[in-house]
């Protein structure tokens, strides 16, 4: 039996099937066969789980592993419930590149020019306005995670303990991302003071009555706050609302109802509002309190290298690690764009 050279595992060349190619790997020391069965842990990650299921039930005998990364087309177009709500918050910043790779910092004018738009008479040419507004420099910052995979798992062919685990280890990158944003969102809207549950004179109907003229206050506020700061017109502006599911969103979805059922109540939301739902544990922590925002703008994020995998040998332990390293960054600017809203 020749002796594995762990220092050549990584070389990116072709190879059989899945089961042989580990074999070829851990029992033979063949170096060919290591990027198929990456593809392969890979694809069984975003694989749907019925179809997934199915499939490692052939792998129970050496030579029945499919060729998965074949049908690579089909899985890429899976869609993983995850939270990217807060995407729809922020503008994604453009990075510069440089020699292929994008720099890791943006700015941001947090300031307004000196620019002016007047009548010119014939020949006449505008005043040029200075570039003297304050700006803030945004920065990606480098978010990592490490996974080992025995070699006893891999000789057992414990093939769902490693997609199992491979899962868990995607899973908690995108929560923790999240997690990130709604923290910011979070601590941003509480530099104002928060839009209180309105007060109503209706007798019937009375909490949704209350709902809908607290989103008109909210919104309105956030409009009339944001006017002259050069974000359009925000008169006619779409607004965000994120809010816990459970305590929220039968309420939220009668309040931006156009028409009402049963009791008629005279108050109407006039604002364009969108409400995004969410369960997470950075947002306010009171379930009916929510953030409303006027999204874009000076909420910005950028992704400079998304997840990207890296894959060692280590000889001593008989583990191969997988290294996952991200470069991202957010910032919100002004906090102006967002504000608590109450609903209690």
């Amino acid at each position: 039996m020749a002796r594995t050279d762990f220092s050549k595992l990584i070389e990116p060349k072709d190879g059989g099937a899945f089961m042989d190619a580990l074999h070829s790997i851990v029992v033979e020391g063949r170096n060919d066969n290591l990027q198929k069965v990456m593809n392969t842990i890979q694809a069984f990650m975003q694989f749907p789980e019925a179809k997934k299921q199915a499939e490692i039930q052939a792998f129970t005998t050496k030579g029945d592993m499919p060729e998965l990364f074949t049908r690579l087309p089909y899985i890429n177009i899976l869609a993983e419930n995850y939270d990217f709500g807060y995407e729809a918050a922020f503008r994604t910043a453009t990075l510069d590149v440089i020699n292929g790779q994008s720099k890791l910092t943006w700015e941001l004018v947090t300031g307004s020019d000196n620019i002016v738009f007047a009548a010119m008479a014939e020949g006449q040419a505008p005043e040029i306005a200075s570039a003297t507004a304050d700006k803030v420099l945004a920065r990606c910052v480098r978010r990592s995670g490490a996974l080992g995979w025995t070699d006893e798992l891999i000789r057992d062919r414990a093939l769902n303990i490693l997609v199992e685990r491979a899962q868990l280890f995607r899973t908690k990158f995108f929560v923790n991302k999240a997690n990130e944003h709604y923290a910011a969102m979070t601590a941003a809207a509480t530099v104002n003071s928060p839009i209180t549950w309105q007060t109503t004179t209706e007798t019937v109907g009375v909490t949704l009555d209350r709902d809908r003229k607290t989103i008109n206050a909210a919104s309105g506020y956030l409009a009339n706050l944001l006017k002259d700061k050069g974000y359009g017109d925000t008169a006619n502006a779409n607004f965000l609302l994120f809010l816990n599911p459970t305590a929220m969103k039968a309420r939220i979805q009668q309040a931006l109802a156009t028409a009402n059922t049963g009791v008629i109540i005279p108050t109407q939301v006039v604002w364009n509002v969108t409400p995004v739902y969410t369960f997470n544990s950075e947002m306010p922590a009171t379930t009916t309190t929510g953030i409303m925002v006027l999204p874009g703008n000076k909420i910005q994020r950028a992704d400079a290298m998304p997840p990207t995998t890296f894959m060692k040998t280590d000889v001593a332990s008989m583990t191969y690690q997988e290294y996952v390293h991200a470069y991202y960054g957010y910032t919100i600017a002004d906090t102006d764009q967002l504000v608590l809203v109450q609903f209690a």
